[in-house]
């Protein structure tokens, strides 16, 4: 947000070279939770969320820290083949099956989802954010992660809270949604 204090006024050219700025700062909370997505080592991902606990809404941190941990995964892969011998025809079907537990006798329920309480930008409310578990074995190694929904739409709300905030202490001073003009430098 730009404030320009000396702006053109009635008819009259201010000079626009005395501005106030509000930059919004992310907080640490946001920088982890959105640095870390994607798939990576079971490690990477059980730290993240160790991390990350004191944000995690739903299931439980501790629900989420044991699936970290305790996470394995497997896949078996069938190829059938089958042919008619009036025709010719021929008919290949490959078949992979995932086998995924957590906990430690395989009990825990991975969730396909998880709700984590981010406040983008110091000053903003928290709010809610679905981040998605993801997880793959290729080649026998396992690669989980998460990837939080819509964090760009999340920043635009957040961002619209505060300019409501600061709107509402300025009343009766016009606020207008653009890229503020440059500042003029007066002539000598």
């Amino acid at each position: 947000l730009a404030a320009i204090i000396n702006d053109d006024q009635g008819g009259a050219a201010g000079w626009r070279d005395h501005r106030v700025t509000l930059t919004l700062r992310a907080t640490p909370e946001w920088t982890h939770w959105t640095s870390n997505t994607g798939l990576g080592a079971q490690k990477r991902f059980a730290e993240t969320i160790e991390e990350g606990e004191n944000e995690i809404v739903d299931p439980t941190a501790l629900a989420m820290l044991e699936l970290a941990q305790t996470f394995h995964a497997h896949t078996n892969a069938k190829f059938k083949q089958s042919g008619r011998l009036h025709d010719g025809r021929t008919q290949f079907v490959y078949e992979e099956e995932i086998d995924a537990k957590a906990g430690e006798s395989g009990q825990l329920t991975i969730p396909a989802e998880f709700t984590v309480a981010l406040r983008p930008f110091y000053g903003a409310s928290a709010v809610l954010v679905k981040a998605r578990l993801r997880f793959v074995v290729k080649s026998g190694d396992l690669q989980i992660g998460y990837f939080l929904h819509r964090t760009d739409e999340i920043k635009r709300a957040a961002f619209a809270e505060v300019v409501d905030v600061v709107h509402g202490e300025l009343a009766g001073v016009p606020l207008l949604e653009a890229v503020a003009p440059p500042a003029s430098t007066p002539a000598s």
